[in-house]
């Protein structure tokens, strides 16, 4: 949608290459129990997971957090947006945006910057950010070969007494998917202004759902002289990979599998009306989700 997402690294080969700079390590400063200064080099998962397993929620508050924990945290993401920032107003190069945006549009991408979403909040300050919430249907997350999110962060979010819930059934991972999802949801809503969120599903973008895309591009602020031109190649580069979506890869026992495990957990069920996938059959039951909260 125009918007730079900075060139860091290889990590992939077109597009946004921010994924490194989000599990980069970064220099923070804080005070020891003799009140002596400490440097030392922090990751983002080692200050989001020690938040996670206090606090066992995306939606969680300074409160809840240890102070160096909350502190590297802090100054880890006040180092990410600033490197982000200062690359932008070196290497954009979208002109265009400037009218309106005068270092152009620039953000961040990256799958677990959901358990960072409160320490984005406090750095930026409040209602200064604008997020997109992309969704994926649970039954395909649950099945695919990279489980490695689940058992790497499950353990974390559940306190002792649902640790059965870590168990590698697909029911609990379309469950954990679900709780989740619906739990950031929760957070924008609480936390937010109305109008910075958009709910948004990549069935739709790979359909190639135009309306869905001018959504996009509109509440990103895409830029009109701009605006054609991405959409055009965002739906060409989207939509080759529609047969990966929407049941297509699945034997209709599989498919009958699956939509059985979500029926089986009442938050399941509940996330998947939320976010408008059909249970009855595989698919969606709207249009184009391209929510605003």
């Amino acid at each position: 949608m125009g918007v730079y997402q900075g060139k860091f690294g290889v990590t992939v080969t077109k597009g946004a290459r921010d994924s490194k700079l989000f599990i980069n390590g970064f220099k923070t400063q804080s005070c020891d129990y003799t009140n002596s200064l400490v440097s030392e080099v922090v990751k983002s998962w080692s200050f989001y997971s020690r938040t996670l397993a206090t606090c066992k929620n995306v939606d969680f508050t300074k409160s809840c957090v240890e102070s160096n924990i909350w502190n590297s945290g802090v100054q880890w993401t006040s180092v990410l947006f600033r490197t982000l920032l200062n690359h932008t107003i070196v290497r954009t190069g979208h002109s265009a945006n400037k009218e309106k945006f005068g270092l152009g549009l620039w953000g961040l991408k990256h799958p677990r910057s959901t358990f960072v979403l409160p320490y984005i909040n406090y750095v930026l300050g409040k209602n200064r950010m604008k997020y997109i919430h992309v969704v994926r249907d649970g039954r395909d997350i649950a099945s695919g070969e990279n489980q490695f999110f689940f058992y790497q962060v499950c353990k974390y979010y559940y306190p002792a007494n649902l640790l059965h819930k870590c168990d590698p059934t697909v029911e609990n991972r379309i469950e954990f998917w679900s709780r989740l999802n619906l739990d950031v949801i929760r957070w924008v809503k609480e936390t937010l202004e109305p109008g910075r969120v958009m709910v948004l599903r990549i069935e739709d973008l790979v359909g190639g759902n135009q309306h869905c895309f001018e959504a996009f591009a509109d509440f990103v602020g895409t830029s009109e002289q701009r605006k054609h031109a991405v959409i055009k190649k965002a739906v060409r580069l989207f939509t080759v990979h529609a047969d990966r979506y929407l049941g297509n890869k699945y034997t209709a026992n599989e498919a009958r599998y699956l939509t059985q495990a979500v029926k089986r957990s009442a938050i399941s069920k509940e996330a998947f009306k939320f976010f408008g996938y059909r249970l009855d059959e595989w698919g969606t039951s709207t249009n184009c989700s391209a929510l605003i909260l």
